[in-house]
């Protein structure tokens, strides 16, 4: 028996086109041209924008077309030192504070800490970008503030959810504050503990 070799169809640019364009109706994706428009092929790249976070990148079609997205959406895009320093100056405005740089300039990431200063009391700390990012932030502008069960218990579930941790309540029921501690739960490790209190697991970090 004589076995022949059946050529792969190659697609018209239309036909990619086409393609493209149902999959970023999927995704909300916006489809820009090929990166050089007289180069369209399945291993040739393509220019998209996703629209939910306005972010701009060149895949090869093989890779868009086999599942590949936006890496924002995906959590792997590693965001620039000017991006989350101007995340940072945002954030400073609002609360009237001063941004004094990072702690370890070879570290500068999401995960890094950088040096804040409260004008209101006049206080220094460092604090982990992803921390302030999410809502923690001069503990001397919190202090006396007895915050309801409801927004304790809010905040703690929402940090949990970006942990991948199960909040599964407080220690002491009659000690719900602040510096009350929680009960813990890793769904990963099969692991539960007890923090040492709600401002340490919420990220303040004094000196």
């Amino acid at each position: 028996m004589i076995y022949r070799y059946k050529m792969p169809v190659k697609l018209s640019k239309e036909e990619l086109n086409n393609r493209i364009e149902l999959r970023c109706s999927e995704k909300d994706y916006e489809f820009r041209g090929w990166v050089d428009e007289n180069k369209f092929a399945v291993h040739n790249k393509i220019i998209l924008r996703c629209k939910k976070h306005d972010y701009i990148w060149n895949p090869a079609y093989s890779d868009f077309m086999s599942g590949k997205g936006c890496h924002k959406c995906a959590g792997v895009y590693k965001r620039t030192r000017e991006e989350l320093e101007l995340v940072i100056n945002k954030i400073c405005v609002e609360k009237n504070y001063e941004f004094r740089g990072w702690v370890d300039k070879n570290k500068i990431s999401s995960k890094g800490y950088l040096t804040l200063y409260c004008s209101k009391h006049e206080f220094e700390w460092n604090t982990k970008f992803e921390n302030l990012e999410s809502g923690c932030g001069c503990s001397r502008c919190t202090h006396g503030v007895k915050l309801p069960r409801e927004e304790l218990e809010k905040r703690l579930k929402e940090r949990c959810v970006e942990k991948g941790l199960e909040f599964r309540g407080w220690v002491d029921e009659n000690d719900i504050c602040a510096i009350g501690k929680l009960k813990l739960y890793c769904p990963k490790c099969n692991h539960e503990w007890n923090t040492t209190n709600y401002n340490s697991f919420m990220g303040f970090i004094l000196f």
